[in-house]
């Protein structure tokens, strides 16, 4: 996945202002109609385009949140809460066990959980 603040010389927590200011010196350097690199002008449009739109922003942002959890976690597997009515087995022959208070808080709002094996450093991770 790009990442498009990477792209715009800014970080998550500039703010549109920041990153407006970053878009309009990058695409003056890089436009499509006056670079030989059309594609770096294409890929800072799209990323300004993503990244100035509040919405689309956060969705962004809770994407490249989860790849984070998934580069530094050793994610095992991806469960709903109806298939972890049973303990599910971990590769370790450890096991993954969602408690009552656990399901309860994903069915009442959190929108995902991990939980780790009970041997290893794996962990699962578990949506409504």
């Amino acid at each position: 996945m790009r990442n498009y603040y990477e792209v715009l010389e800014s970080s998550p927590d500039s703010s549109t202002d920041d990153l407006k200011s970053n878009y309009k010196r990058l695409i003056l350097l890089h436009h499509p109609d006056k670079s030989s690199n059309s594609s770096k002008g294409n890929e800072i449009i799209e990323a300004w385009n993503i990244l100035r739109d509040e919405g689309k922003r956060k969705l962004y942002d809770a994407e490249i949140f989860q790849d984070q959890i998934q580069q530094s976690y050793n994610v095992f597997g991806k469960f709903t809460v109806s298939e972890l009515s049973q303990p599910k087995t971990c590769r370790c022959s450890g096991e993954y066990f969602l408690d009552d208070e656990t399901r309860t808080e994903i069915l009442e709002g959190e929108e995902e959980v991990l939980i780790e094996c009970s041997e290893c450093s794996l962990v699962i991770q578990v949506t409504r």
